[in-house]
């Protein structure tokens, strides 16, 4: 249990996230690994971890930072919460205005693709697109972040 707790002190964690901490601290101690799963269900009856809480700060950061809702889902997935958790999560967080094209605004703002590329040049203007394209945002949302469609860059 102090394991647990001065972890979760330092930064919220998911049920996976704890599990596998505590059963790895489990084995180098030799603790029984029914503990962990006692410890485990405290925390989660009291409240000290819950996913969904963590699922929807995470996804608000994640926003603001500019991350897609790919790049959250899966980041979400790695931490050990569902697909329906995180799609919970991302509704809450849009109907706090932080919705996808905000997110893409916020990331090209961010990596300053408007000041870095000459947007009126094709192919300046693909390396933009591609560099949305790779934190996960759909083509017509990139697009829009941009300003307008595209000309003779080859994109569909």
């Amino acid at each position: 249990m102090d394991v647990a707790l001065t972890k979760l002190d330092h930064r919220d964690r998911t049920k996976k996230q704890l599990k596998e901490l505590l059963t790895r601290k489990a084995a180098e101690g030799g603790a029984d690994p029914k503990e962990v799963a006692e410890v485990l269900s405290r925390l989660e009856s009291s409240g000290v971890i819950n996913d969904e809480r963590f699922a929807e700060h995470y996804a608000r950061s994640a926003r603001n930072r500019g991350a897609s809702s790919a790049k959250v889902q899966q980041k979400l997935s790695q931490k050990g919460i569902d697909r329906s958790g995180a799609d919970r999560a991302l509704a809450t967080v849009s109907g706090e205005g932080q919705d996808e094209l905000a997110a893409a605004k916020r990331y090209a703002e961010r990596r300053r693709l408007m000041q870095r590329y000459d947007l009126a040049d094709p192919k300046q203007r693909q390396k933009a697109l591609a560099s949305l394209a790779r934190q996960g945002f759909s083509f017509t949302t990139a697009l829009a972040v941009l300003g307008g469609r595209s000309d003779e860059d080859g994109a569909p």
